[in-house]
Protein backbone atom coordinates (compact mmCIF):
# COMPACT_ATOMS: atom_id res chain seq x y z
CA UNK A 1 0.00 0.00 0.00
CA UNK A 2 1.55 3.53 -1.19
CA UNK A 3 0.81 6.76 0.10
CA UNK A 4 -0.61 8.18 -2.99
CA UNK A 5 -3.84 5.27 -2.51
CA UNK A 6 -4.49 6.38 0.73
CA UNK A 7 -7.83 8.89 0.54
CA UNK A 8 -7.68 11.90 3.68
CA UNK A 9 -10.83 13.04 4.53
CA UNK A 10 -10.55 16.78 5.77
CA UNK A 11 -12.63 17.98 8.63
CA UNK A 12 -14.35 20.84 8.40
CA UNK A 13 -13.75 23.60 10.83
CA UNK A 14 -16.46 24.81 12.87
CA UNK A 15 -17.13 27.76 14.59
CA UNK A 16 -20.13 26.72 17.11
CA UNK A 17 -19.38 26.23 20.39
CA UNK A 18 -21.30 24.12 23.08
CA UNK A 19 -23.26 26.42 25.82
CA UNK A 20 -21.98 25.81 29.35
CA UNK A 21 -24.20 24.48 31.66
CA UNK A 22 -25.16 26.00 34.82
CA UNK A 23 -22.93 24.05 36.90
CA UNK A 24 -20.22 25.91 34.55
CA UNK A 25 -21.48 29.08 35.45
CA UNK A 26 -21.61 28.47 38.95
CA UNK A 27 -17.71 27.39 39.46
CA UNK A 28 -16.44 30.18 37.18
CA UNK A 29 -18.42 32.53 39.81
CA UNK A 30 -17.64 30.35 42.49
CA UNK A 31 -13.85 30.51 41.58
CA UNK A 32 -13.47 34.22 41.08
CA UNK A 33 -15.52 35.00 44.38
CA UNK A 34 -12.64 33.02 46.64
CA UNK A 35 -9.81 34.62 43.77
CA UNK A 36 -11.05 37.45 45.23
CA UNK A 37 -11.44 36.72 48.95
CA UNK A 38 -7.85 35.96 49.06
CA UNK A 39 -6.90 38.69 47.19
CA UNK A 40 -8.33 40.90 49.60
CA UNK A 41 -6.40 38.93 52.33
CA UNK A 42 -3.37 39.05 50.52
CA UNK A 43 -4.19 42.94 50.50
CA UNK A 44 -4.72 43.01 53.92
CA UNK A 45 -1.30 41.11 55.03
CA UNK A 46 0.30 43.42 52.32
CA UNK A 47 1.29 41.10 49.92
CA UNK A 48 2.14 42.55 46.63
CA UNK A 49 -0.28 42.72 43.71
CA UNK A 50 2.32 40.88 41.61
CA UNK A 51 0.97 37.66 44.04
CA UNK A 52 -2.80 39.00 43.90
CA UNK A 53 -2.53 38.63 39.93
CA UNK A 54 -1.13 35.06 40.43
CA UNK A 55 -4.39 34.04 42.62
CA UNK A 56 -6.41 35.21 39.53
CA UNK A 57 -4.11 33.39 37.14
CA UNK A 58 -4.37 30.00 39.00
CA UNK A 59 -8.38 30.92 39.19
CA UNK A 60 -8.27 31.29 35.41
CA UNK A 61 -6.33 27.93 35.22
CA UNK A 62 -8.76 26.09 37.55
CA UNK A 63 -11.97 27.18 35.77
CA UNK A 64 -9.92 25.96 32.56
CA UNK A 65 -9.56 22.05 34.17
CA UNK A 66 -12.77 22.11 35.91
CA UNK A 67 -15.55 23.81 33.25
CA UNK A 68 -16.04 22.11 29.62
CA UNK A 69 -15.53 24.13 26.78
CA UNK A 70 -13.58 27.22 26.39
CA UNK A 71 -16.38 29.95 26.85
CA UNK A 72 -16.36 29.96 30.79
CA UNK A 73 -11.99 30.20 30.82
CA UNK A 74 -12.65 33.21 28.20
CA UNK A 75 -14.73 35.00 30.56
CA UNK A 76 -12.80 34.10 33.29
CA UNK A 77 -9.82 35.59 32.27
CA UNK A 78 -12.32 38.97 31.71
CA UNK A 79 -13.66 38.78 35.21
CA UNK A 80 -10.46 38.03 36.74
CA UNK A 81 -9.29 41.21 35.52
CA UNK A 82 -12.38 43.32 36.19
CA UNK A 83 -12.94 41.90 39.95
CA UNK A 84 -8.98 42.82 40.27
CA UNK A 85 -9.06 46.52 38.87
CA UNK A 86 -12.05 47.06 40.84
CA UNK A 87 -12.13 45.60 44.05
CA UNK A 88 -8.54 45.58 44.49
CA UNK A 89 -7.47 49.17 43.21
CA UNK A 90 -10.42 51.33 41.79
CA UNK A 91 -12.63 50.21 45.07
CA UNK A 92 -10.34 52.47 47.18
CA UNK A 93 -9.84 55.51 44.53
CA UNK A 94 -14.43 55.57 44.52
CA UNK A 95 -14.16 55.43 47.90
CA UNK A 96 -11.85 57.82 48.60
CA UNK A 97 -13.19 59.99 46.15
CA UNK A 98 -16.77 59.52 47.81
CA UNK A 99 -15.53 60.66 50.87
CA UNK A 100 -13.98 63.99 49.37
CA UNK A 101 -17.18 64.95 47.98
CA UNK A 102 -18.51 64.08 51.58
CA UNK A 103 -16.04 66.50 52.92
CA UNK A 104 -16.15 69.38 50.40
CA UNK A 105 -20.31 68.83 51.15
CA UNK A 106 -19.74 69.22 54.87
CA UNK A 107 -17.62 72.24 54.22
CA UNK A 108 -20.31 73.66 51.87
CA UNK A 109 -22.90 73.31 54.47
CA UNK A 110 -20.77 74.99 57.27
CA UNK A 111 -20.20 78.17 55.44
CA UNK A 112 -23.37 78.26 54.00
CA UNK A 113 -24.39 78.07 57.96
CA UNK A 114 -21.90 80.69 58.73
CA UNK A 115 -22.98 83.10 56.41
CA UNK A 116 -26.08 82.76 57.95
CA UNK A 117 -24.95 83.89 61.42
CA UNK A 118 -22.90 86.80 59.99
Amino acid sequence: MSLKNVNHQKRSFTWSMEKPSAKDYFLTVFIFAVCTLIGLLFQKLNFTDTNIVTIYILGVLLTSIVTDGYLCSVAGSFLSVFLFCFFLFLFYILLLAILLLLVLYVLHLCFLRLNFLL
